[in-house]
C-alpha cells in the first residue's frame, strides 16, 4: 500500500496481546508493525474515542 500511495495513513488493529505470524510463534509487536509501514497500531479491546483519534491522527498527516 505505501508504494502506490505513500501519502495514505494506516491504522492497524490486532486481535488484542500480542498477534503472531502464521510461520511462527514469534510474537509481533506494535513496534514491528509500525516498522513494516503503520501509522498507528490500535491492540483491541480499544475505546471506539481512541479509534476516532487514530484516524484523526493519520489524516491530519496527510
Amino acid at each position: 500500500m505505501r508504494r502506490r500511495q505513500p501519502d495514505v495513513g494506516i491504522v492497524v488493529m490486532t486481535v488484542g496481546g500480542e498477534a503472531y505470524a502464521d510461520t511462527g510463534p514469534e510474537p509481533i509487536t506494535p513496534d514491528m508493525i509500525c516498522a513494516l509501514g503503520a501509522d498507528i497500531v490500535l491492540t483491541k479491546p480499544f475505546r471506539e474515542d481512541e479509534l476516532y483519534d487514530a484516524i484523526y491522527q493519520v489524516a491530519r498527516r496527510t
